[in-house]
């Protein structure tokens, strides 16, 4: 689900390539990924040291759920569009 994935981003952040991430997600026309990505990369303290790869983007209006394997229920962000329906808490992960 989305919290392993954010769970990988967090301990992995300094051996992936988002510039390449955000690359991949032109090309496919599916924006929602950076969402998702921004949404985790505020959770987990990285939106600083990232958050340029979201410099000149226009993001999808309308909410998207953020874990699509749980039920459509949950808080809105307003930031990053998305129905958050799985809390991320980084703070109870260890390495």
């Amino acid at each position: 689900g989305i919290e392993e994935i954010a769970r990988a981003i967090y301990f992995s952040h300094e051996e992936l390539d988002f510039d390449r991430i955000r690359d991949y997600a032109l090309r496919m026309g599916n924006l929602t990924i950076m969402k998702r990505l921004g949404y985790i990369l505020e959770r987990t303290g990285l939106l600083e040291r990232y958050g340029r790869i979201f410099e000149g983007l226009r993001l999808p209006s309308g909410y998207t759920a953020l874990d699509t394997l749980s039920p459509r229920k949950g808080r809105y962000d307003s930031r990053w569009m998305l129905l958050v329906n799985r809390e991320i808490d980084p703070e109870g992960w260890s390495y």
